[in-house]
């Protein structure tokens, strides 16, 4: 089990600022910092909260709670880390390089509670991501966080509308990784497919999607779970700059 270093107040200002020094009389323009938002759709979780250098970033995000606005941290080699809040091990840990004038979409997911499938293991995704309007369209950021039940395999998805005919559809969608999709402005049903059938994963949901926006569509829940847990598709607005 990876446990999580102590807090280091000394590097809260490390993460959150970034510091210029003067006395050359002179001064550059840099991009500007990383931005980063956080999501949890862990579906077995508790709150959970996300660290950069054990540095607590984002405290208590609760399984598909809509996130607060993009953080902006230290470019460079970061830790990234998340861990319950209410404190114990950390469930997942791992560097990363964080690019000025980036902006990212921090995700946990798979299942704190994963038994003896470490494949199934909360994790993060780190979705780097343009947030260009996409002008009269809407792009959608497909990400695949259903989980079979105990003991089965978690295949790969399509994301469609529903039918052997869609309009729009990204197949083979791994778990843990996304795909997009840009669609025309308007109101559309999707669905999540195990790939190459016609077995329906989650419950259809229909959605009105403005032009120029964009969105992260979170395919989650457990297989046969009710409930908060249940199988579903869950879209949240990233914000366009």
């Amino acid at each position: 089990m990876i446990t999580r270093r102590a807090f280091c107040w000394i590097g809260l200002g490390a993460v959150l600022f970034s510091a210029g020094c003067g006395g050359t009389g002179t001064s550059s323009v840099l991009p500007p910092d990383p931005e980063l938002m956080f999501f949890n759709v862990s579906p077995d979780s508790t709150p959970t909260s996300f660290f950069l250098d054990d540095v607590e970033v984002k405290t208590g995000q609760t399984y598909l709670e809509p996130p607060t606005p993009f953080l902006g941290v230290t470019p460079g080699d970061q830790d990234m880390s998340i861990a319950p809040s209410a404190g114990g091990d950390t469930t997942w840990a791992e560097a990363v390089f964080l690019e000025r004038d980036k902006s990212y979409l921090i995700v946990a997911f798979g299942l704190q509670n994963f038994g003896g499938e470490p494949l199934k293991r909360q994790r993060i995704a780190i979705l780097q991501t343009s947030r260009t309007s996409p002008n009269n369209s809407a792009r959608l950021i497909v990400l695949h966080a259903y989980n079979r039940s105990t003991g089965l395999a978690t295949p790969t998805i399509d994301f469609q509308n529903p039918g052997d005919n869609p309009e729009y559809k990204q197949e083979a969608i791994t778990f843990g990784n996304r795909a997009e999709i840009v669609v025309a402005s308007g109101t559309y049903t999707f669905v999540a497919r195990r790939t190459n059938t016609e077995n329906e994963i989650t419950p259809q949901v229909t959605q009105n999607f403005e032009g120029g926006k964009i969105y992260l569509a979170v395919v989650s829940g457990i297989e046969d779970a009710v409930g908060v847990q249940a199988p579903k598709i869950t879209f949240f607005e990233v914000p366009t700059r």
